[in-house]
């Protein structure tokens, strides 16, 4: 259990926000789009980065590459999230809704998989918790993305979509 208490605090320090905006981010703004644009490639370097540890690493590396994966994603969606202003997801901060959400999944993974009377080992716990919550996080970022693409263009959004997906390979 201490390398799920460990990944789990981990995950949510890396989640620490930068200095709040005063106004929202322009969704239209051409810097904004190419934010957007910008992320599956970012997206597929971080993988890449990451990919060794994660298919053949020992359980500590694979916290890691999670962890630094679990990083980028929540990066990425307090940027997307920039346009919409602080209080607008029902906490006061994007921040403190990306942590909520984030501490919901792992509380989540970690109900369904343990039963009365057994428990999974910690490791392979917190190995399980850890991919779900990329997965969970990589659609997170995808939703927020394609919803702010498509006030531009729906078929951007689509082939956005499909960039992502791949980058997350």
């Amino acid at each position: 259990m201490l390398d799920l208490c460990r990944f789990t605090l981990l995950a949510c320090l890396l989640l620490v926000p930068g200095p709040l905006r005063a106004e929202p981010a322009d969704v239209t703004s051409a810097a904004h789009l190419a934010f957007i644009e910008s992320l599956p490639e970012a997206r597929a370097a971080v993988q890449a980065e990451h990919a060794h540890d994660l298919e053949h690493g020992l359980v500590a590396e694979v916290h890691e590459a999670n962890a630094a994966i679990v990083a980028f994603l929540g990066d990425a969606w307090l940027e997307l999230a920039a346009v919409w202003p602080e209080g607008h997801f029902g906490t006061p901060t994007h921040a403190d809704y990306l942590n909520t959400f984030t501490l919901s999944r792992i509380s989540f993974y970690r109900a369904i998989n343990t039963f009365p009377g057994e428990e999974l080992e910690g490791p392979v716990l917190s190995l399980l918790i850890g991919n779900r919550l990329v997965k969970d996080l990589d659609q997170f970022v995808a939703d927020t993305a394609t919803a702010q693409l498509a006030q531009h263009d729906p078929v951007l959004s689509l082939d956005w979509l499909s960039q992502w997906q791949e980058a997350a390979r």
